[in-house]
């Protein structure tokens, strides 16, 4: 079993701080931050640089073993992983369907040693790993950051004049009359309809830049953002309310959505009063029974 060396340090810097600091030591690529926002399911946010190994699966869904990101998994020894699983796996589950070519690896997923662990609550960091010596490197790092090279945000401009959204909007549409018909003859009873939008940058922008302008409006407790270290650059930005799946050590599963739910609240009187509300909202209540039938199902077929 993999022994564990762990050290606090002894100053506060901000997460997004330490993915500029430490993108700019050893490069973007290969950079992993599970971010978060302070919540109650938000403490803890992980930040992953410099990885050791990695595993991967090419782009194409070429239903072969070599492929398989599944059995590539298996691949995985002890330690701290970070990485993706793209939709598009679920081809080597349901292979019968029809599946879209992904745009990024089908699977990406690396090897940090140390790993940082900042909790958000606490203002605390914590560097842990397997080898003493990179543990007090990292803290070493961290201690001796200057705080005033890393404020300077990046103005970033976007080309919104190609997003047609009235072509998106038509299509959507169509596809919301396709999804009742399905739904009214019973093959499906329920589909997550989205709309794909693409802008172009006026400028050259990295990853790391773009996700924190999403992170400075739109904070989440299921935030993120993984770059690959491959010679072109994918990444993964993500900011969510909603958690999919947290295994435990004691192989506990949890998931988190928020379809058909509403916010708690401190006062007690505002907090009754939005859980009769959902209780007497038909919509809502009808959200809410699906997604827990939904999901009831999905771990059905993968926990005892």
């Amino acid at each position: 079993k993999m022994k564990i060396y762990s050290l606090k340090t002894d100053n506060w810097i901000k997460p997004e701080l330490l993915a500029q600091f430490f993108s700019n030591k050893f490069g973007i690529k290969g950079l992993s931050w599970l971010d978060s926002d302070e919540s109650e399911n938000g403490e803890w946010s992980i930040l992953g640089v410099n990885p050791k190994e990695f595993i991967s699966c090419k782009k194409d869904n070429d239903i072969t073993e070599e492929n398989n990101p599944f059995k590539q998994l298996q691949k995985i020894k002890d330690g701290f992983w970070i990485g993706w699983l793209s939709y598009e796996a679920g081809a080597w589950l349901e292979p019968k369907n029809k599946w879209q070519n992904n745009e990024v690896a089908t699977m990406w997923i690396a090897s940090y040693d140390p790993i940082i662990r900042i909790n958000l609550i606490k203002k605390e960091i914590l560097i842990e790993g397997s080898k003493l010596k990179d543990v007090n490197l990292y803290k070493c790092l961290i201690e001796n950051i200057n705080k005033k090279n890393l404020t300077n945000k990046k103005k970033l401009e976007f080309d919104f004049s190609r997003l047609n959204l009235k072509k998106s909007s038509k299509k959507f549409i169509e596809n919301t009359n396709k999804i009742k018909k399905l739904i009214s003859i019973g093959d499906i009873f329920q589909a997550n309809l989205t709309t794909r939008c693409e802008i172009r940058t006026q400028d050259k922008y990295n990853f790391l830049d773009i996700y924190l302008k999403i992170r400075n409006d739109l904070k989440a407790p299921f935030g993120g953002i993984i770059v690959n270290n491959f010679e072109e650059e994918e990444g993964v930005l993500s900011t969510s309310p909603e958690r999919f799946l947290k295994i435990d050590n004691k192989g506990y599963v949890e998931t988190r959505p928020i379809k058909g739910t509403r916010p708690r609240d401190k006062d007690e009187k505002i907090d009754a009063f939005n859980a009769l509300q959902l209780i007497t909202n038909e919509k809502d209540r009808a959200e809410n029974i699906m997604i827990v039938d939904l999901i009831r199902n999905d771990l059905s077929k993968v926990c005892e």
